[in-house]
């Protein structure tokens, strides 16, 4: 079981073992397969026939430091070697789209979603399984739920701000988007479904009236609590700071 990555693209294997470190080494005959090193009666290198992706994610564990960059002319990310001491900067990726947030998912560090936005096609997310490579759009950005024949409806005009869930629910996240409202997702950000104890609550015309920064009025930040999943702060432009110890329920 390895654990992460150490300085100068090691393989740390979890402290339950009796091997310190085992160098990473693949065989290119065997598809990605790492073979075990034996030194007399002691294991030296990766065995085992543990499963590892091609030749590539082992060059990024060794270059692990990544700064994405969100900008209004698309996203750029910033790559170093594990020292820090050389950076290397690649993109644009979607020229031509207002980047609002780019969050990579520190449970599943292969996973990257971006909340973008263009003049024409609106706004939406898009989402990459291969540390952003390759980004494919979101099956079901966020959207309010539809108006009651007594109710003034909404739309999401931008997805601003992005929040990967609790430790302890791997594929869960929340974007607050303009104007102001909280979504969740439970599929590692591929569909979205509105929190409605916030966005439906009978306080919510006071706790967000509208009152727009230049930028809208923007649920811009989202903070899960890393001692409980169920606990919530959110901040909103105008609104100020909400609490929530039950997921937003």
């Amino acid at each position: 079981t390895f654990s992460n990555c150490t300085p100068g693209g090691k393989l740390a294997q979890s402290t339950t073992s009796p091997v310190r470190i085992w160098k990473a080494a693949i065989n290119p005959a065997r598809r990605g397969i790492l073979q075990p090193k034996l030194s007399g009666r002691r294991l030296t290198g990766i065995g085992f026939g543990a499963i590892v992706t091609p030749r590539q994610d082992l060059r990024e564990c060794v270059m692990s430091h990544t700064l994405w960059i969100a900008t209004r002319k698309g996203a750029f990310a910033l790559r170093s070697d594990s020292a820090r001491r050389s950076w290397k900067l690649s993109g644009p990726q979607f020229l031509g789209h207002i980047v609002h947030h780019i969050v990579q998912d520190p449970r599943d560090p292969k996973v990257v979603l971006m909340a973008a936005k263009t003049g024409h096609l609106g706004p939406t997310m898009y989402r990459s399984t291969d540390r952003g490579r390759k980004w494919a759009e979101v099956k079901q950005p966020p959207a309010f739920r539809a108006a009651t024949d007594a109710e003034a409806s909404r739309a999401v005009e931008a997805v601003f701000w992005l929040t990967p869930g609790h430790a302890s629910e791997p594929g869960a996240w929340y974007a607050g988007t303009v104007p102001a409202g909280l979504f969740r997702s439970v599929d590692g950000g591929d569909r979205w479904e509105p929190v409605a104890g916030f966005n439906d609550h009978p306080m919510r015309a006071q706790w967000a009236p509208g009152l727009a920064t230049p930028g809208g009025e923007i649920l811009h930040s989202i903070l899960v609590d890393p001692r409980d999943a169920r606990h919530l702060y959110i901040g909103i432009s105008i609104g100020g700071i909400f609490e929530s110890t039950d997921a937003g329920q």
